[in-house]
């Protein structure tokens, strides 16, 4: 995992929708994980920890795709109406 400039986290994964079959895929959300959680990933002597933090929200922070719109926890009300 890397980080970004100012070692900030950087997206890791960008969910994508497909409306209509016919039509391109469009990037639903992005999510990251939280500097504790990365640092969790990162020290990680347990390799339960990769499933409990890849499939759980706790630790993860999500947007939508558009310029300027807030990371909000994955966990948190926002962060669960983005990923619906």
């Amino acid at each position: 995992m890397t980080a970004g400039i100012d070692d900030q986290p950087v997206i890791v994964r960008a969910v994508m929708r497909q409306d209509d079959p016919l039509t391109v895929e469009n990037v639903r959300y992005f999510f990251r994980y939280t500097p504790e959680a990365r640092q969790a990933l990162l020290a990680r002597k347990d390799p339960q920890i990769d499933r409990v933090l890849l499939n759980e929200n706790h630790g993860k922070e999500v947007r939508l795709p558009q310029a300027g719109s807030p990371w909000v926890p994955a966990e948190s009300a926002e962060g669960q109406k983005i990923m619906r």
